[in-house]
């Protein structure tokens, strides 16, 4: 968590209208939503996607030692609650707890959408054995929390903050040293699943469409 003394407190972001369906609670989204198939859910999980527009290079958290998939790397993400005001407040909640970073804009979801339809969403099991639904967005931060002098960094750097109980260690890598899993120093990057690795290059093809219509 950033910092224990001071828990998440929602603050408002901007949302695109095809992400409307993920603007309701938790227990609303469950009750109108199928897995790919055609299965009730049971959870929802989500994956936030950071891409640095300064550096052009993606945020990757390596789960704690002591985690399931140990050492591996992953994007910032977690379950949704039901205290969460939406769906998307619970990607939010999850990015702050998990890096110490303010959503400001969720941009869209990384992984393919239904045509005229709400963004797919993905389908795994938990180790026990509930059936889970996972979204990906991709988000901008909030420039002012952000954004600081950091010891050793430079001015503008994006500052993350880990929770050690979930995270170890963060890396800042460019499209090509995630296709390649390793980075330009040579270390390998396993990713969690190969879902992740692929919805991380998705998120670059999303985020490039974006910047060019800036």
């Amino acid at each position: 968590m950033a910092d224990p003394k001071k828990p998440y407190s929602p603050t408002p972001f901007q949302t695109p209208s095809s992400l409307s369906s993920f603007t309701v609670p938790l227990t609303t989204y469950l009750s109108t939503v199928r897995s790919p198939s055609g299965s009730a859910l049971e959870g929802i999980g989500t994956g936030c996607v950071l891409i640095d527009p300064r550096t052009a290079k993606v945020l990757l958290l390596q789960r704690a030692p002591h985690d399931s998939m140990p050492l591996r790397w992953e994007v910032p993400g977690g379950a949704v609650d039901e205290e969460d005001a939406s769906v998307l407040q619970g990607a939010a909640r999850e990015l702050f707890e998990e890096a110490g970073l303010v959503a400001a804009r969720f941009l869209g979801a990384v992984g393919g959408q239904e045509e005229d339809g709400p963004p797919l969403v993905e389908e795994f099991f938990t180790r026990r054995g509930r059936r889970v639904g996972k979204i990906t967005f991709l988000v901008e931060v909030a420039e002012s929390t952000s954004r600081q002098l950091a010891d050793g960094g430079a001015d503008g750097d994006i500052v993350v903050t880990l929770d050690p109980n979930e995270h170890a260690a963060f890396l800042w890598v460019g499209e090509d040293e995630a296709r390649a899993k390793k980075t330009a120093g040579g270390m390998e990057i396993e990713f969690t699943t190969e879902r992740q690795a692929d919805r991380v290059l998705e998120a670059f093809n999303l985020w490039r469409k974006f910047e060019d219509n800036r």
